[in-house]
């Protein structure tokens, strides 16, 4: 394997690695993230960033928005909760920077001793954004927002624009419990095919692109050729240490 040459995974689950198969011969393509959280760390995007991909941030967390516009400059980022209306919505504000409208599992957060924060937040629906920014063309649509994914496809036509490839977080916070079946249904009419679950995140390729479905017949695996980006950061951590270690023997 070429070392030099290695991808560099950023996010939670290698959701971009996958992602990496389908769209590394593309130059500068276009991505849309809801509920996109930190610009780095668990990023799906940021690999795609660093290889001159830009796109959209959506993330209603301010601390996390503020984290986004500093580090994200080339992309558009938008501080609201995308949902199937416009207005405002209440916001559950978890530590570790999770968000979720849902009641039931804020309160489910309480019980691993995790206090939330009540606050409104404006609202927008997809379509609206992809409206307003004059998108054309998503290579990849990510949703991962804690629970209210079937709220924003409700706000998704498909009409407007076609992403080649969805990534939505298909099971409950903090389980192995599926949690599609409120918008799966959704997303197969909409002329998708379910290609991949990697336990955590649903992958579904548009018919118009079903070439890519090929990309999924495998997980993640050596031949990807990929480094994650803790793994660097513990090593750039260990030479730093090293380097220390030996100026203080000399």
């Amino acid at each position: 394997m070429n070392e030099k040459n290695r991808f560099i995974s950023y996010s939670q689950n290698r959701e971009d690695i996958l992602l990496w198969r389908c769209f590394k011969d593309i130059d500068k393509g276009f991505y849309i993230d809801v509920g996109a959280l930190h610009p780095i760390i668990d990023s799906v995007t940021y690999a795609f960033y660093v290889k001159g991909w830009c796109g959209i941030n959506i993330e209603p967390k301010k601390d996390a928005y503020d984290l986004l516009i500093k580090n994200r400059k080339r992309d558009t980022n938008i501080n609201v909760a995308i949902t199937n209306k416009k207005g405002h919505q209440d916001m559950y504000f978890l530590p570790k920077g999770l968000t979720t409208s849902n009641k039931s599992y804020a309160k489910k957060y309480t019980e691993l001793n995790m206090e939330y924060k009540l606050s409104q937040v404006k609202t927008k629906t997809l379509d609206e954004v992809v409206k307003e920014n004059n998108i054309t063309n998503v290579h990849f649509l990510k949703i991962d927002v804690e629970g209210q994914e079937s709220e924003v496809l409700q706000g998704f036509s498909f009409n407007i624009v076609r992403p080649w490839v969805l990534v939505i977080e298909a099971t409950k916070p903090y389980t192995s419990i599926d949690s599609s079946r409120s918008w799966y249904d959704n997303v197969i009419n909409n002329d998708y095919n379910f290609v991949y679950f990697d336990g955590m995140n649903k992958f579904f390729v548009a018919k118009e692109h079903s070439n890519l479905a090929k990309n999924f017949k495998t997980p993640v695996n050596f031949f990807d050729n990929y480094i994650l980006y803790r793994e660097i950061k513990l090593i750039n951590e260990l030479n730093k240490l090293k380097s220390k270690y030996i100026i203080k023997e000399q």
